[in-house]
């Protein structure tokens, strides 16, 4: 009737691994292990921290056997466990509220979570939205730049950056900044991917706007044969547009400017 489970009751815990078990064979103390038992009356779940100390002669060494000491955190457990959900409804809570797509990851990259903006946006489900099924709105011409990124980030724990079109549920695609830093325990290990989609749509539009009209303004006074250029307070060259005529007519090059 001495039945042990695995601290999340998942399996059974084989006899090969019971604590006194592992104690006998190892002869070496240990503490710390965690593992589950039913109540035998009620069948109620307790959870048990359990600690072993070797048994052995005090004027030779000899191991002589062992003593398991179980101590019953089902209580301290079940908080913590109520205050894991708790601080992951909170968090959802917040990014359901941020108008960004928010997105974390596991240290390998495997998406799995996405806010609610994420569904709205995409019209996707959660199956095909988790693991690798982030690729599926996005442009296929971005991709190739953006895996890459992606895939360096993984490696080397550097920030994430990367801008793509991602398609609507409207069937609209619209321009986005992806962002990702990773989160890190005590020994710098990543445990965690957190990341953001930010529509910047409008401001990739005026940019591209920008680089046409100064492209059409330089395309005019190369045309023109005109030179515009300003000084700044430290009188350095702080802009030059068109070709430099010296005064023999001919033309400078970049070396000379």
């Amino acid at each position: 009737k001495y039945v042990l489970w695995k601290e999340d009751f998942s399996e059974l815990l084989p006899m090969s691994e019971f604590p006194i078990m592992h104690l006998m064979t190892t002869e070496k103390r240990f503490s710390g292990r965690r593992l589950g038992m039913h109540h035998p009356k009620t069948g109620a779940k307790i959870i048990f921290d359990v600690d072993g100390e070797t048994i052995t002669d005090n004027k030779t060494g000899e191991f002589l056997g062992g003593l398991v000491i179980f101590h019953n955190v089902t209580e301290y457990a079940n908080t913590i466990t109520a205050q894991k959900v708790q601080n992951e409804r909170q968090f959802e809570d917040i990014t359901n509220m941020i108008p960004q797509m928010i997105w974390t990851t596991t240290p390998t990259g495997q998406h799995d979570y996405y806010s609610r903006r994420w569904y709205e946006y995409t019209g996707m489900t959660v199956e095909q939205s988790l693991g690798n099924g982030w690729e599926n709105p996005f442009h296929p011409d971005d991709m190739e730049i953006t895996g890459k990124r992606w895939a360096h980030s993984l490696a080397t724990g550097e920030e994430y950056r990367t801008e793509y079109r991602c398609l609507s549920v409207d069937g609209e695609w619209r321009w986005m900044l992806g962002r990702a830093v990773p989160m890190k325990d005590d020994t710098g290990k990543i445990v965690k991917w957190f990341g953001t989609c930010t529509d910047i749509h409008e401001l990739v539009l005026a940019r591209e706007d920008a680089r046409q009209t100064k492209l059409r303004l330089s395309q005019v006074i190369e045309m023109a044969k005109i030179t515009l250029w300003s000084v700044n307070p430290e009188r350095n060259l702080s802009m030059l547009e068109g070709a430099i005529v010296w005064n023999d007519g001919s033309k400078a090059s970049d070396d000379e400017i």
